[in-house]
């Protein structure tokens, strides 16, 4: 059965139905209809492949409603790496790219045969997974706790990482500048941001090189370069040399550590300066 959406579709279909046809002297007898309603498979073929790994199953699906666990980008990707569909080298680049924590990232790696030498130069914007981290009483910080959501204390304050594909600004295209959640202070600006395909928001450069603080993580099997805020020491994300032109930098950003002004609300939020930005003429 073929299916069309349009006028245009259904002529197409009948062009190269009666092309066919006279080419090979036969006729076609494949059903051409209309199409109005598309079904779901059922739940269990939903990214069938992982769902047959029950700790990447149980990963996602803790995190996740069905749906959402259809509709995710992420879980597609390791869907098809789980299917053996994908390539060493391709999961040696995007194996950071994932949303997955340490233990599912060696999980993937070993499937693949792949040393983790192999990663040592630091593509990964994973840290531990914020639904793994528990806040304790001996280092709340009172005030904090209470002005912050969980996931925002969890990822400043505890270096935890939000879900890839599942935050709030990773395909935000507004214009506008992003500050830190904490502190307010300037952080990065809407022009040079970019999609990355990492899930989470990335950008080429700064906006204020000052409030960027850089120091080395060697947290999980990579040495990769964390980068904070300096008025803050918000943890927010890292900094990768696999970035395009021109810098060849991506800072990959947790959502949960900034928060988004609209160019419509700089001056409101106390950030006029940098309305200049967004205009035609920047020469100020």
């Amino acid at each position: 059965m073929i299916l069309y959406h349009n006028k245009k579709q259904f002529n197409t279909i009948l062009e190269v139905k009666r092309k066919v046809e006279n080419e090979s002297g036969k006729e076609i007898k494949t059903k051409i209809q209309e199409y109005n309603k598309f079904y779901l498979a059922e739940n269990y073929h939903q990214k069938y492949y992982l769902q047959q790994h029950k700790n990447f199953k149980n990963y996602y699906l803790k995190k996740y409603s069905m749906r959402e666990f259809i509709d995710s980008t992420a879980a597609a990707r390791i869907n098809g790496y789980l299917a053996k569909k994908g390539k060493k080298d391709q999961l040696i680049n995007e194996i950071g790219q994932l949303g997955l924590t340490e233990e599912l990232q060696k999980t993937l790696l070993d499937i693949y045969e792949i040393d983790e030498n192999e990663i040592s130069c630091g593509t990964s914007c994973v840290t531990t997974n914020a639904d793994e981290v528990d806040i304790s009483e001996k280092d709340k910080k009172e005030k904090l706790s209470e002005e912050l959501t969980e996931l925002q204390y969890k990822v400043t304050q505890l270096e935890a990482t939000e879900s890839a594909f599942n935050n709030k600004y990773w395909d935000n295209k507004k214009p506008g500048i992003y500050v830190d959640v904490v502190s307010g202070e300037p952080l990065f600006s809407s022009i040079d941001k970019y999609q990355s395909g990492s899930g989470w928001p990335s950008f080429t450069r700064p906006l204020v090189e000052e409030n960027i603080v850089e120091e080395k993580d060697d947290s999980i099997f990579m040495s990769r370069t964390e980068v904070r805020s300096k008025k803050a020491d918000s943890h927010l994300g890292h900094v990768f040399k696999d970035g395009p032109k021109p810098t060849g930098l991506r800072y990959c950003m947790n959502s949960a550590a900034l928060k988004f002004i609209p160019v419509d609300k700089l001056e409101e939020e106390g950030y006029e300066e940098f309305k200049y930005l967004f205009t035609e003429d920047k020469s100020e």
